[in-house]
């Protein structure tokens, strides 16, 4: 049983992380296209510092999720 809850585990993980790669696709794509359009860069700036501090947070969060799932296997 502890194999099936290591697998699900890692699928949340998985899920987290690819949270935190569809907020960067997505922050770019808005980032630029208000950028092109204002010539502003200091929202392309925001956008940046944005990303960067959600990728930190969701990396954070599946990190422990794997490090749960292997003290689960480990068991």
């Amino acid at each position: 049983m502890a194999w099936v809850d290591f697998m699900r585990l890692r699928r949340y993980a998985d899920g987290v992380r690819t949270l935190g790669w569809i907020n960067l696709a997505v922050t770019m794509v808005l980032g630029v296209t208000f950028t092109a359009s204002a010539h502003d860069f200091s929202t392309l700036g925001l956008a940046a510092s944005w990303v960067s501090a959600v990728m930190a947070i969701t990396h954070c969060i599946a990190w422990m999720i794997d490090r749960r799932s292997n003290q689960v296997v480990g068991r």
